[in-house]
């Protein structure tokens, strides 16, 4: 077979294998109504290209998009679902090696009373006795005193606290919700030092269900967290859920 043969079959397979591209692929000429693929392309502005297409010199160019990734779908799907700080790599994964709001924590359970969408530790039931004390837990490079935000009913009786942390060079502003309460000892309003009593855990969530609900989230940027209502501290347009090993101290060693 000569080699002008040969050059006609390949040039016949590649016409055909371009010939069977999904035709939803195939560039758009932008043309005016009465233009032709053949005509100058002086009116081929007067349409813009369909969703999903660039103009290129007057041809509407079909370009990737997320949704024809597989994995970039999925990626933004968990973005969406689960918009969450994970525990950071450096932070021990033992609970116990962190300083608690109570002592003598029996077991650290998801908490029952987590917001639509949360997962495993965006919030804990921290398993401890009826009118066992609540304090006011430190953070990791926190800046000055907790704020008292609010008081009352969220989570059962609840306590929501403010906290400025110090993270690289910029601020970021985390709160704490102590929920499930048996009784509230301070007021909102109240600038309180880390180990201030807040009140004593109870069953107002649930009753017969005792335990301390404890949820750190973080505040997105732009949010003016004391204009937020009691219901919008849990809400992913204003905070995000955080895993509270990455803000606790640790306890000192033994």
């Amino acid at each position: 077979m000569s080699p002008l043969v040969r050059a006609g079959i390949a040039a016949a397979v590649l016409a055909a294998l371009a010939a069977a591209v999904d035709r939803r692929l195939e560039p758009v000429l932008v043309t005016s109504g009465g233009a032709t693929p053949g005509s100058a392309p002086a009116g081929s502005l007067l349409r813009p290209c369909p969703p999903g297409t660039l103009l290129d010199n007057s041809v509407c160019i079909p370009v990737p998009t997320a949704a024809s990734s597989s994995d970039a779908g999925a990626s933004v799907r968990n973005w969406q679902i689960h918009d969450r700080l994970p525990r950071r790599p450096d932070r021990p994964s033992d609970l116990r090696r962190y300083r608690w709001p109570v002592s003598s924590i029996a077991a650290f359970d998801p908490s029952p009373f987590t917001a639509a969408g949360a997962v495993e530790l965006d919030a804990l039931l921290l398993a401890v006795p009826p009118k066992t004390p609540i304090t006011l837990p430190a953070l990791e490079h926190q800046r000055g005193k907790a704020a008292v935000l609010y008081t009352g009913p969220a989570v059962g009786q609840t306590v929501v606290t403010e906290h400025r942390v110090l993270e690289g060079k910029q601020e970021q502003i985390y709160i704490v919700l102590h929920g499930n309460l048996g009784s509230i000892g301070s007021k909102a309003g109240t600038q309180l030092e880390p180990g201030a009593q807040l009140g004593t855990v109870g069953d107002s969530a649930q009753r017969g269900l005792s335990g301390l609900h404890f949820e750190v989230r973080r505040v997105r940027q732009g949010v003016d967290v004391r204009a937020l209502r009691p219901d919008e501290y849990r809400s992913r347009a204003h905070t995000i859920a955080c895993d509270p090993r990455n803000v606790l101290t640790l306890q000192a060693k033994r």
